[in-house]
């Protein structure tokens, strides 16, 4: 069996394929399509609920696209990880983590000027924000 590096992931990884036995072109290719069989249908529909749970709590459909600064997200994520060790079993503390992870990365993606998580700001990044655009969001306040 003969190694072969035939390319590399996002992060500059190597992507290595071996002989009859492994990768083939087809599967590299589709990489960076993505593997949605992969993610389990399960927590999709607890993020589906979470989101209905926001939805009815806030009276927005997308609460993610309202930007918010990234660290109030961080924050929840460690808040809800936290309740969710300590046995806290008052609400689906798993499902509102990961509903604040694809907020995060809303932001990471798409509302720059909020990600404000100094470690992972880009040296030309803009990500500044003036108090009454903090107070305008606060209204909307979606971190559930």
């Amino acid at each position: 069996m003969e190694l072969h590096n035939v390319g590399t992931t996002p992060d500059g990884k190597p992507i290595v394929s071996w002989d009859k036995e492994g990768k083939s072109k087809r599967e590299i290719k589709e990489y960076s399509k993505g593997n949605y069989y992969g993610i389990y249908p399960g927590m999709l529909k607890r993020l589906a609920l979470r989101c209905m749970y926001g939805k009815i709590k806030y009276g927005c459909d997308r609460g993610w696209a309202y930007p918010r600064p990234s660290s109030t997200y961080i924050d929840s994520i460690f808040r809800h990880l936290t309740q969710y060790l300590l046995g806290d079993d008052s609400e689906d503390h798993l499902a509102a983590a990961i509903w604040n992870i694809q907020a995060l990365m809303f932001n990471e993606e798409h509302s720059k000027k909020f990600h404000d998580i100094v470690e992972r700001r880009g040296k030309n990044a803009d990500y500044t924000y003036t108090p009454s655009e903090l107070i305008r969001e606060e209204s909307h306040n979606t971190t559930v």
